[in-house]
C-alpha cells in the first residue's frame, strides 16, 4: 500500500467511524487527523452538542488551517477549545478543566492517563494552568480563576 493509499484509507475510516460535519470539513481542507486530534474532537462532540460547523464557525475556520504546528494556529485552537466551558452562559470550573484536557490531547498528544483525578489533583491543575499560559489563550485570566 502506498502512502497516498494509506492516507485515503485513513480518511475513509475516520469518515465512517465518526461521521461528523466538523471532521468532514477538516478532512476536506486540512487533511488527515492524528489519533489524538480525532480523540479530542470526538470527546468535544460527545460532551457538547454545540460543536457543529453551523454553531462553531470560528472553531471550524481554525480547524481548516493547513499547519497545526504554527504557533498562532495552535493558540487559536487552544482558545477555541476553551470556549466550550460555558453552560447556559455561565462558565463552570469543571468545564474549564475538561476543555483544557481536550485541548491538551489535541495539541500535545497527552491523555494525562497517569492521573486518577483530572478535576482536583493539584499536579493536573498545574498542567492545565501551564498549558493555558503557554498558548496565551483568549480570556486567559478568566480561565485561570477556575484553576486556583
Amino acid at each position: 500500500m502506498t502512502e497516498e493509499e494509506a492516507r485515503k484509507q485513513l480518511e475513509e475510516d475516520i469518515r465512517n467511524r465518526f461521521p461528523s460535519d466538523i471532521v468532514n470539513v477538516i478532512l476536506e481542507n486540512h487533511g488527515t487527523l492524528t489519533q489524538n486530534q480525532l480523540d479530542a474532537l470526538v470527546a468535544l462532540g460527545f460532551n457538547n452538542g454545540k460543536f457543529t460547523p453551523a454553531k462553531s464557525p470560528k472553531f471550524t475556520e481554525v480547524l481548516k488551517e493547513k499547519d497545526y504546528f504554527d504557533e498562532e494556529i495552535r493558540r487559536k485552537i487552544a482558545s477555541q477549545f476553551m470556549t466550550y466551558s460555558l453552560q447556559n452562559d455561565e462558565r463552570l470550573g469543571g468545564l474549564v478543566k475538561r476543555s483544557a484536557a481536550e485541548a491538551i490531547v489535541f495539541l500535545e498528544n497527552n491523555y494525562l492517563t497517569e492521573y486518577d483525578d483530572l478535576y482536583s489533583d493539584p499536579d493536573v491543575i498545574e498542567i492545565y494552568r501551564n498549558f493555558l499560559i503557554k498558548y496565551e489563550v483568549d480570556n486567559l485570566e478568566e480561565y485561570l480563576k477556575y484553576l486556583e
